[in-house]
This record gives structure tokens, C-alpha cells and sequence, in this order.
């Protein structure tokens, strides 16, 4: 795959995982202090994959290098999050499979994204 084709695949890819992620937020019930999690995880999503697009914007690979990292950061975020959505939120079977698919793709995009940084 050539690099520009990568490029717009993850870009396509975290759009798709946000809007999944948001899709999956908006059937669930929650309470006050569920609010907060969801805050911080779309957020984290949200910026992980607007860093990205603007990493892909960058004219140097040092400074889309230095840009992987702060996506990075968001990735690990949102997989913390998903973690604790999954574990302190009472979800139906239907809800949990939702949330294993995404979980599973932020672990993915989290593979790749740790690949590309080398």
C-alpha cells in the first residue's frame, strides 16, 4: 500500500471509529457521573483523529513525527476510557458487542499508529 493510500484509509478509518463511537453514545443510558467518562472519550477521539489529519498536512516527516506522538496520546485515552466505560457501565449484550467492536478497532488504529512511529 502506498503511503498516500495509508494516509487516506486511517483518515477514513478514525472518522468511521469516532462516528461509530458516537452512534454506540448516543443508545445508551447513563447517569451524571457517566456524562464525564463520555465527555473525555469523545473528546479523546475527537482529537486523535483531527491531530492526525493535521499530522498528514505536515511538510516534514520530524514534524509529523512529533505530531504522531500528541495522537498517540489521545489513543491511549480513549482506550483507557473504553476500558473503563466497559467495565463500570451496565451494558445489555447488544450494547457490549458495540463496545467490542470498538474497542477492537482503537486497539487496531493503536497498532498501527505505534507502527508508523518507527
Amino acid at each position: 500500500m502506498k503511503n498516500k493510500d495509508l494516509k487516506v484509509e486511517l483518515e477514513f478509518r478514525t472518522k468511521i471509529f469516532i462516528s461509530d463511537l458516537i452512534n454506540f453514545l448516543k443508545t445508551v443510558t447513563y447517569d451524571h457521573i457517566d456524562v464525564h467518562v463520555m465527555d473525555n472519550l469523545v473528546s479523546a477521539a475527537l482529537k486523535f483523529g483531527s491531530t492526525y489529519r493535521h499530522a498528514n498536512r505536515l511538510k516534514s516527516r520530524e514534524s509529523f513525527l512529533q505530531k504522531l506522538e500528541e495522537v498517540m496520546t489521545h489513543i491511549y485515552e480513549a482506550d483507557y476510557l473504553l476500558k473503563i466505560v466497559a467495565d463500570t457501565w451496565n451494558l445489555v449484550p447488544r450494547e457490549q458487542k458495540k463496545l467490542s467492536n470498538i474497542k477492537l478497532e482503537c486497539r487496531e488504529l493503536l497498532g498501527i499508529f505505534k507502527v508508523l512511529k518507527y
